[in-house]
């Protein structure tokens, strides 16, 4: 029985350790590889079954918003369980009827910390490149990676080949991606807060290029934007809604500006440029139940008045984050961009010649 027993442990440690393994993980998965061992690719858990996975755990069924966390493990189950093991530990959990609820969406502390510890065995100049991604976003490109950091493209793939080793970085459409949104939190929320503030969301980018003379841009996409950081709109007073409330964003824009602020520059906070002519064509969804609703539905109307072509999306029902949940809605979502975006591509490249 003991041969039996001792495969189990090593099936049990390569399933516990195989998605932020060290130098010495790697080095005993292929020994063991080598010597005849069977190795078993599971399938990520589906949303209903990580739902089925945290009922057990916490005994009731998971809130919207505890739901839209968990997501973040990209249906890894023991992801799902050491971050559903923080929240409790935290105490950042509450029982809100049958369900359970987060009293936030920023991961909990400890989880954070956690991952950044189990990232420490990759180089430094990895380390630093992964900071400048997760600080870019989602999905980025190793030319804009390249361009932020000032390293040659070649060193970018050289550092970044570790992360793919890993098992934290993928690709996607030319994009760089992490292959689990928690472990890309997890870094960011470790980015001191003056690196975040060198980067402006596309609505800044769009207003500094046409004001400084810069290249014109063809199009600019707003994802239920940050726009305003005076909070002055109707829907800024939701409380408790999933992913983002009317506090969290009050959190999101003193992270951003600083808690004592006087004067704030337009390109830090679009909705307070004077004059929003001339910008390029525009698509901008909002979500019902999202506190940054109003102002984007004021910026696009804005917008319009000014003479900027603009596409308006407005979800009912919806959610802030609602488009990273598996759901009719949701795909609705991707498939009205892809489709507006394969439209005005092709407008711009007909403008200048470069489609006939």
């Amino acid at each position: 029985m003991l041969p039996d027993l001792t495969a189990g442990v090593a099936l049990l440690a390569l399933t516990a350790y195989v998605v932020l393994g060290g130098a010495d993980f790697g080095a005993g998965f292929w020994d063991l590889t080598a010597g005849g061992a069977q190795t078993l690719s599971l399938e990520p858990l589906k949303s209903d079954d990580v739902e089925v996975l945290a009922h057990g755990a916490l005994g009731a069924s998971p809130g919207p918003g505890l739901s839209a966390m968990l997501a973040k493990a990209a249906g890894n189950p023991l992801w799902a369980l050491a971050l559903l093991r923080s929240l409790a530990d935290d105490g950042i959990l509450r029982r809100d009827g049958d369900a359970v609820e987060v009293t936030t969406s920023e991961l909990p502390t400890s989880l954070s910390d956690l991952v950044v510890r189990r990232l420490r065995h990759l180089p430094s100049a990895t380390l630093e490149l992964l900071q400048v991604a997760a600080v870019l976003g989602d999905a980025v490109s190793l030319r804009d990676v390249a361009a932020v950091s000032r390293m040659p493209p070649a060193e970018v793939v050289g550092a970044l080949s570790h992360a793919f080793d890993a098992q934290l970085l993928d690709e996607a459409d030319e994009r760089v991606v992490f292959r689990h949104q928690l472990v890309h939190d997890a870094i960011y929320q470790h980015v001191p807060p003056p690196a975040r503030r060198l980067l402006h969301r596309e609505a800044a980018v769009a207003l500094m290029a046409r004001d400084r003379g810069r290249p014109p841009l063809a199009f600019q996409l707003l994802v239920y934007p940050a726009l305003d950081d005076r909070r002055q709109t109707a829907s800024m007073q939701f409380v408790g809604t999933p992913f983002v409330d009317g506090d969290s964003s009050a959190r999101l824009w003193d992270f951003y500006l600083g808690e004592s602020r006087s004067e704030v520059s337009p390109y830090a906070a679009p909705a307070r440029a004077t004059d929003v002519s001339g910008l390029p064509a525009t698509y901008l969804m909002t979500a019902e139940l999202d506190p940054l609703r109003d102002e984007g539905i004021e910026y696009a109307v804005r917008l319009l008045h000014a003479g900027v072509s603009v596409e308006l999306h407005q979800f009912g029902g919806a959610f802030h984050g609602f488009d990273m949940l598996p759901s009719a809605i949701s795909q609705r979502a991707a498939v009205e961009q892809v489709e507006w975006l394969r439209a005005i591509t092709r407008r711009a490249l007909e403008h200048r010649g470069e489609l006939r």
